[in-house]
This record gives C-alpha cells, sequence and structure tokens, in this order.
C-alpha cells in the first residue's frame, strides 16, 4: 500500500543515514506476521518477507529505520466500523459463520489475530501522516479493503484504508481524500463505509471475475458519484491502458485532493 500527498522531501533528520534521507519512510511493525500454519490459505509470513526484501535491495538501511505505526485509538476505529462487531471480535465472541466469512476461523492465538489487525491499521494511518509530512511513504501491510462497517471478509477485519480517510478528515489534516484501489479484487468495503462521505473519493479497479464473488455492490454506492469502479476482463489481460480509457469515461466531477492513499494490491 502506498500513501502520496504533497512532495517536499528530503527528509532530513540527524538519526537517520545519508541513504535513508532520500528515501520515502517506510513503515512496519513485527506483529504484522505473527506465527501461522504454513498450510493456511493466507500467507500471513508475507508482511515480514516485504520488509526483508526492502531491506535486502537497500531501500530500507537498517531494521530501526522502519517507521514504527502509533498505536490505534479505539475511537478512530469506530469512525468506519460499527462498536459491537469491534467488541466481539476482540473478545473473540463472533459466531463461526463471522469468522468463516472472515476467513480466520482457524488461527493459532486470536490475541495475536486482534493485534496484528489494530497495528495493521494503525500502520496505514501513519503512514498517511508520514505522507503528509514529506510527500510520499510506503506500508509493508494494509489494504484492507474487504472490511465493511459491521463485518469482516476476504482475510481483513477493519478496514485500514476507511479509517485512515476518517481519521484524517475529522482532524482537518486534509479536506477532501482519494483512495485509488487498484488491487486485483474489488473494494468493496471501503466504498460501503464512505458512501455517505463526500469528501472522500474512492475508485476501484478489479478483475471482473475475482472476489468477492456474487457480492452486488450497493445501488447507492454505484450511484455515488465518489465511488466509481472500473471492471477488467481477465481476457484483457489486466491492460492498464485499458484501466486508464475506462477510468475516463466514468462520470463524476472534478476532484482536486489533498492527500491519495493507493492501494496495489499484496504479493
Amino acid at each position: 500500500m502506498r500513501s502520496a500527498a504533497v512532495v517536499s522531501w528530503p527528509r532530513c533528520e540527524d538519526a537517520m543515514s545519508p541513504l535513508r534521507r532520500l528515501l520515502p519512510p517506510s513503515v512496519y511493525h513485527h506483529s504484522y506476521s505473527p506465527p501461522w500454519p504454513p498450510t493456511h490459505r493466507f500467507p500471513m509470513w508475507k508482511f515480514h518477507d516485504l520488509a526483508l526484501q526492502l531491506l535486502k535491495d537497500q531501500l530500507v538501511t537498517a531494521w530501526e529505520d522502519f517507521v514504527m505505526p502509533q498505536p490505534l485509538q479505539e475511537e478512530w476505529i469506530f469512525l468506519a466500523h460499527e462498536e459491537d462487531y469491534y467488541r466481539r471480535f476482540c473478545s473473540d465472541t463472533l459466531d463461526p459463520a463471522a469468522l468463516r466469512r472472515i476467513g480466520f476461523a482457524q488461527r493459532p492465538d486470536h490475541r495475536q489475530l486482534v493485534a496484528r489487525t489494530c497495528w495493521e491499521a494503525a500502520g496505514t494511518l501513519t503512514c498517511a501522516r508520514e505522507a503528509l509530512k514529506v510527500g510520499m511513504a510506503g506500508h509493508c501491510a494494509g489494504g484492507t479493503h474487504h472490511a465493511h462497517r459491521a463485518w469482516g471478509s476476504g482475510y481483513t477485519v477493519l478496514n485500514d484504508l476507511a479509517i485512515t480517510a476518517k481519521v484524517l478528515l475529522q482532524e482537518k489534516a486534509v479536506s477532501k481524500i482519494l483512495i485509488c484501489d487498484l488491487d486485483v479484487h474489488q473494494g468493496d468495503g471501503t466504498a460501503e463505509i464512505l458512501q455517505d462521505e463526500p469528501r472522500a473519493f474512492t475508485m476501484s479497479v478489479h478483475c471482473k471475475e475475482n472476489f468477492p464473488f456474487g457480492f452486488k455492490v450497493p445501488l447507492a454506492v454505484v450511484r455515488h458519484v465518489n465511488s466509481p469502479y472500473v471492471t477488467l476482463d481477465s481476457r484483457d489481460g489486466g491492460d492498464t491502458h485499458l484501466a486508464r480509457q475506462m477510468v475516463r469515461k466514468k462520470d463524476g466531477p472534478k476532484f482536486r485532493v489533498d492527500s491519495v492513499d493507493l492501494s496495489c494490491g499484496t504479493l
């Protein structure tokens, strides 16, 4: 997940190496990849693998150069999610069907899952704050766009993009925000949560034949001028030129934003 705002770097902090000052900050927390069954369909280890790759490629020079997320306050979560849903998730009292819908019915340690979920959402908010400071920032996790206001789905529990948008708008850190979702899957949860927020523009470009299977975007979201979505047929090979042409054809207002959250998918 990448976040971009006004460009104004290099970042000058004496504690950082000269190379690090020239690179956008990268956000990471060790809780992102808790111990996880190697046979689980969700590769929880990928977040740690991504951090290792950044170190290998010298995009981050040392572990201590990663930006640590600031803790997420509960009232920020409630801007985007129903409190009862969040409390039931934290206390492990969601019904089995709800957990199966999320995809985490089988999990080795629920407390670790709760911790990594909250730190992940916190990381996206921290990433956006860093981007507003220096122009661009990267996050080694996030993009949990299948989480809806009152339920989770597709291995996502809390919608980090929606929480971040709600918090930044509430704090008046930005006046308008764009969430450009280029993941192969539809950003259904983000559109649902932000459908009544005129200061947020959510756009999803995703594969037509993919998760969430059988999900129909609520008519109110489809008609909302700030929530266009573009589906690409796999036979087109996900052609980016085609995507651009289709996006240009979408009816909608000129929307000048202060911050862009770009969700590019997973490894």
